[in-house]
């Protein structure tokens, strides 16, 4: 009798405890900033910035870049924020004029050097709010 109703104590315990142990103990940091691009960014564009993890327990985040002001919020698929460790940070642009030929080749440039595979820029999240400048034009991430 007493070990059924150890046995149920244990098992309420874990199915209590379990959830939070499991990914919900990780807590973002604030990551947000303005991105340098080297060409003027128009209505209709998109970029983004996505943050993939050094580390393949921390989870991929990812911003996306105000065409009007060049800033940008960074957060995880389910946590507001970032989880702290090492990031290479990758680019994705799409021009809003898929006619114009030139400027789409700048694009492709800018997403082929900044790609997830060959990009170099880098950054640590740490805890605590953090705001960044991503230059696409030097090739640098610097914490402001």
């Amino acid at each position: 009798m007493l070990r059924a109703r150890l046995s149920s104590f244990v098992l309420i315990a874990l199915a209590i405890c379990l959830p939070a142990l499991v990914g919900c103990g990780s807590k973002g940091s604030p990551l947000s900033g303005k991105v340098v691009v080297p060409m003027k960014l128009e209505e209709g564009d998109s970029a983004q910035l996505l943050f993939v993890p050094e580390s393949p327990k921390s989870p991929a985040a990812s911003g996306t870049i105000k065409v009007s002001d060049l800033t940008f919020t960074a957060n995880t698929a389910d946590t507001t924020g970032v989880v702290p460790g090492k990031y290479k940070i990758a680019v994705i642009l799409t021009s809003g004029k898929p006619g114009d030929s030139k400027r789409q080749a700048a694009f492709d440039d800018l997403n082929k050097t900044f790609s997830r595979d060959a990009s170099k820029l880098s950054y640590e999240v740490t805890s605590g709010e953090q705001v960044i400048t991503v230059d696409l034009v030097k090739a640098t991430v610097t914490k402001n």
